[in-house]
């Protein structure tokens, strides 16, 4: 949350790239595998058994002897594919990292992903890097505060629920923290009284945030949602949802505890507009996330999509005299809309043109532009076949299988579809790594170990034979395998490739030889590069 704010200020500020994906940027991207590696290496060491080693066999690992109250399952985040199986504490860090990533994308999403470009120190570029600043760090705030609370119980120093009465500290420092937030909104975007009053307010048009609020509901709280028209519906939106992720994060770390929430792991609804609340500053917050999927771009010009988070969009219906005074939401494809909210198939993107109903319908009715595509080769298909040399010994093998590559998306011709031709950037993890699809995201010196950054590969572990994955400074120290020198963390496309030609083997690894940049024309699947 913190290097993701800290960049997506930087832009706001003019010192990067409007359309910088934080989420590559060298900076940001290394504090992120900094804090995976951190991740890993604590639940390793202390749930990892006598090696301290999470990806070791069952029988070794702390998670199941004893156990610690973990599911066969992870609990899942609002259906993003955070449902890998655990069966080791390995699995357990890939589920705390998949749920944390989902929240904390979302929830920056809905802070920054649509606002209004405005000169830098500007009252309105103020004011938009207030919102974003302040609410996450309520969102640390409040996960650090429940974290100390959780941990005290842990340690016996309490039997409370947390935050209350917890112990007796959690929920007056979170009060602290959202008191501190709405001051902070309140004072550069509510005009000269600095209040959230309407009385000169910054209007949330103006700023660029989202017309409705995500519908989803705080576990064992309130439900938001709703039209975002004034200064004060927008605090009680970004408290709405921060509350909502955050206690979805710290409930799944609890499972001893506390089980999780069930407004956690589903799909939620889509607000409808026809129902109008009034979010105060003051009310009690909830959550509402926007999913949208990845496009997958194939050999062909056929466009395919899975699931994955993306931004809040941005577009709106367009009623017509026809049309009912909001139409939206009323279970009829009006004129303007892609889908409505309400109904079964025949209202959702799946009878929009070149789409599938993996794409999410947005609350202003129109078919979201995805974040993310990811281009994969068809190992099955005839025409994917290589031919090496000239001679036709090295003929018609296949290609590698589960190739695909995952890009960024950004600056897209369209909000909503048609998105038309977009950026692409990356190579990103690919959305649903480890559930399904390959982690491309390895070390050179063993492919066995998935990394965020070069320090996962710097120490030298024995590769096969007896010794495999002991620390070693030699191959003497690895009967029957070798000690590879440290590697560096690169991004790799699909399985390794065995290849034969006249009684002669080899084996191809497929790595990117550095950034991958261009264009992808969601509509027709074209791209360049």
């Amino acid at each position: 949350m913190k290097a993701l704010t800290k960049c997506e200020e930087t832009k706001l500020k003019g010192k990067l790239p409007p359309l910088t994906d934080c989420h590559t940027e060298p900076k940001t991207f290394a504090a992120i595998g900094k804090a995976l590696t951190k991740l890993g290496a604590g639940i390793d060491k202390t749930c990892g058994g006598d090696d301290k080693d999470c990806t070791s066999p069952v029988g070794n690992d702390d998670l199941f002897s004893p156990p610690i109250s973990w599911p066969n399952t992870c609990p899942e985040f609002e259906a993003k594919g955070c449902n890998n199986s655990i069966t080791t504490c390995d699995d357990v860090t890939s589920c705390l990292y998949c749920v944390n990533e989902e929240a904390i994308d979302q929830a920056i999403d809905l802070y920054y992903g649509s606002l209004n470009p405005a000169s830098p120190g500007s009252d309105l570029n103020k004011c938009q890097v207030a919102i974003g600043k302040a609410t996450s760090a309520f969102f640390a705030s409040k996960t650090k505060a429940l974290g100390k609370c959780w941990d005290a119980r842990y340690k016996s120093k309490h039997s409370n629920a947390c935050p209350a009465p917890g112990d007796g500290k959690a929920a007056a420092a979170i009060q602290k923290a959202e008191d501190k937030k709405i001051a902070t909104i309140c004072k550069a975007c509510g005009g000269d009284d600095q209040e959230c009053n309407g009385s000169g307010d910054l209007s949330p048009a103006t700023i660029g945030f989202p017309s409705h609020c995500p519908s989803v509901t705080i576990p064992g709280g309130s439900a938001c949602g709703g039209p975002v028209n004034t200064l004060a519906q927008l605090v009680a939106c970004v408290d709405c949802v921060t509350e909502f992720k955050v206690d979805c994060e710290v409930a799944l770390a609890v499972p001893g505890f506390m089980p999780y929430p069930g407004e956690c792991p589903a799909e939620p609804p889509t607000p409808t507009p026809t129902v109008t609340p009034t979010p105060t500053v003051t009310a009690t917050r909830t959550a509402t996330p926007t999913a949208t999927p990845t496009a997958t771009l194939t050999p062909t010009p056929t466009l395919t999509a899975t699931k994955t988070p993306t931004p809040t969009p941005t577009a709106t219906a367009t009623p017509t005299a026809t049309s009912t005074p909001t139409p939206c939401g009323n279970g009829v494809i009006d004129p303007g809309e892609d889908c409505d909210t309400a109904g079964g198939p025949a209202t959702s993107c799946q009878t929009a043109s070149n789409t599938s109903a993996s794409f999410t319908c947005s609350p202003s009715c129109q078919c979201a532009c995805p974040t993310k595509v990811t281009f994969t080769g068809d190992a099955n298909d005839p025409v994917s076949v290589l031919d090496t040399g000239w001679t036709g010994i090295s003929h018609r093998a296949p290609i590698i299988s589960n190739g695909e590559v995952t890009l960024a998306l950004s600056g897209c011709s369209g909000s909503s579809r048609p998105c038309g031709t977009c950026n692409i950037s990356g190579p990103i993890a690919n959305p649903q790594a480890g559930a399904g699809q390959i982690d491309n995201h390895r070390c050179t010196n063993d492919q066995s170990r998935r990394c965020a950054t070069d320090a996962t590969c710097t120490p030298r572990n024995c590769l096969g034979g007896a010794n495999h994955g002991a620390t070693c400074s030699t191959d003497t120290e690895c009967p029957g395998g070798s000690c590879p020198a440290s590697g560096a963390c690169q991004w790799f496309f699909g399985s390794n490739l065995p290849l034969a030609a006249g009684g002669v083997t080899t084996c191809v690894v497929n790595r990117f030889n550095g950034s991958i940049s261009g264009t992808a024309n969601i509509e027709s699947g074209q791209s360049s590069n």
